[in-house]
């Protein structure tokens, strides 16, 4: 069995002021950002997966080509820095209806791939801790393994490990001055970023950005 994951990722565009200060606020020295770090400055659209026995990963990356093709190019909500539950993230700073663009895009990417997505393992199911899940959270994590997903999908950008009250509070006041200036610019979602692990002792890379409509 393969030990490369993939995932399917917003990216800001390359280029863009966001792309480059959530680099930089990954970077190594900076303190209570390591697991961000490993997944790389993103938003999920499909989590972390390995692909079915059979499958191989150019085929894959056609199948992600087909599901960009099917929508236009939008210019995304305004992002803001907010405490998500322990965890800091960008996230929008209102609530997406189902109909958006972004919802949208984010419920066909999981429907769409999960024929190519291999069933988690006993352990990976038990690290999504399926005991603390909602009825409707561990029913999404039976059907699409995971359970953050189509109506408990939340889009956000996560800046920092699970940390203490006070700790967030000042990485807040740190983040909010850091992109500032990159929140202010209009962003568009352009593509899908596809990224792969390809070990478990690695850190998710981008390969391949396939292009919206």
């Amino acid at each position: 069995m393969s030990q490369a994951r993939y995932a399917v990722y917003f990216l800001p565009p390359e280029g863009h002021a966001l792309m480059q200060s959530g680099r930089e606020w990954l970077r190594p020295d900076r303190p209570h950002t390591a697991e961000p770090r490993r997944y790389g400055f993103h938003a999920t659209l499909k989590a972390p997966m390995r692909l079915a026995a059979g499958c191989h990963p150019d085929d894959f990356i056609a199948a992600v080509a087909v599901v960009a093709q099917r929508h236009s190019k939008f210019e995304m909500p305004p992002l803001q820095v907010a405490p998500l539950g322990a965890f800091l993230a960008l996230q929008p700073g209102a609530t997406l209806d189902e109909g958006h663009a972004l919802s949208c895009l984010a419920a066909d990417v999981v429907l769409a791939l999960d024929p190519w997505r291999a069933p988690p393992t006993p352990a990976e199911t038990a690290r999504r801790r399926p005991e603390a899940l909602s009825e409707r959270q561990r029913v999404l994590l039976d059907r699409h393994g995971y359970p953050y997903v189509l109506d408990e999908w939340r889009f956000h950008m996560t800046l920092s490990d699970a940390v203490p009250p006070d700790v967030l509070d000042a990485l807040s006041r740190q983040a909010r001055s850091h992109f500032e200036r990159a929140l202010s610019q209009p962003l568009w979602c352009e593509d899908l970023a596809v990224c792969v692990q390809a070990s478990p002792d690695e850190n998710f890379a981008l390969w391949q950005r396939l292009p919206l409509a």
